[in-house]
């Protein structure tokens, strides 16, 4: 039987939330340095959750988004993972 890991890159392999606040730093926007998860994201710019949506979806769509940092590590872990035929299916949405 394969073994498949099925994960989400954002936050585990690139590290879309660092990214994220220096793009909307440079938008004019201000972190508060509220610790959150990133679906509320809102809370940490003190801006509505239809806000923080709208600018979500703008960053992913940017070509910010494309030159995401890798997360610690990841890369090493990658090349274990692989080196064991270990199938990885990664998404982004």
């Amino acid at each position: 039987m394969d073994k498949i890991i099925l994960t989400d890159i954002d936050g585990v392999v690139f590290d879309w939330h660092t990214a994220f606040v220096r793009w909307m730093e440079l938008q004019g926007y201000s972190s508060t340095g509220v610790i959150h998860h990133d679906a509320e994201i809102h809370n940490e710019f003190g801006i509505s959750l239809q806000e923080a949506t709208v600018k979500r979806e703008e960053f992913n769509a940017s070509m910010a988004c494309s030159v995401l940092e890798p997360m610690r590590q990841s890369q090493t872990w990658i090349k274990k993972l692989t080196k064991k035929d270990i199938i990885l299916l990664l998404l982004h949405h």
